[in-house]
């Protein structure tokens, strides 16, 4: 993400384009841990943009994709596969609202020394702040670990053994759905329990 970032995400939407993009996202596969995943896995993975909209920023106008190569896209359609959007989105739109909520906080102006000078209550208001922030910064932070965790790891390992057992092709299909489906209907689930929490 910081790869991405410093290259593009700060930019105006307009100027982010497919090519400097996908070239981007290779440069940050290279330098993670995800460059230990198979080629196959690597390859499938592609850039989805979404229609530029006035008052976008770069990390709304486009998201992570998985596009089967042939023959395994006739087993697996387009409906299934946009599960994985849905997924990456997720799991993006946390990142990027707790990496915004540390940038916003960092460089907003009234931490400023001349700012925190002219408040007399400065400390006592940057305490109040401070503890607010702490307070989301936890939040998303949970929030990202249970989705990865307790939702993605957990259901594809039941999937991995349950794909075991799988007859026929249209049995490790239906599985593969099934995992899908349930990833997505867990994600929202935790994202619903999260809110109802936090705002008790």
């Amino acid at each position: 993400m910081s790869v991405l970032d410093e290259l593009f995400l700060s930019r105006p939407s307009s100027e982010i384009h497919a090519h400097n993009l996908t070239s981007s996202l290779s440069l940050a596969i290279r330098t993670s841990s995800a460059h230990a995943m198979s080629e196959t896995v690597l390859e499938a993975l592609d850039i989805r943009f979404w229609d530029k909209r006035d008052g976008d920023d770069s990390w709304d106008v486009f998201t992570l994709d998985y596009r089967l190569p042939s023959p395994f896209k006739n087993f697996f359609p387009r409906k299934i596969m946009d599960n994985y959007v849905r997924v990456f989105s997720f799991i993006w739109t946390i990142r990027r609202t707790a990496r915004s909520l540390s940038e916003l906080w960092r460089n907003h102006p009234s931490l400023s020394l001349p700012a925190r000078k002219r408040c007399k209550d400065s400390k006592r208001v940057l305490h109040f702040f401070n503890a607010h922030k702490a307070r989301l910064l936890s939040f998303f932070k949970s929030l990202q670990y249970y989705a990865t965790f307790e939702v993605l790891e957990n259901v594809w390992a039941v999937f991995m053994r349950d794909s075991e057992k799988a007859v026929r092709v249209d049995d490790f299909v239906k599985k593969h759905e099934h995992a899908l489906i349930e990833i997505v209907r867990k994600l929202l689930h935790i994202l619903l329990r999260a809110f109802e929490t936090d705002m008790t």
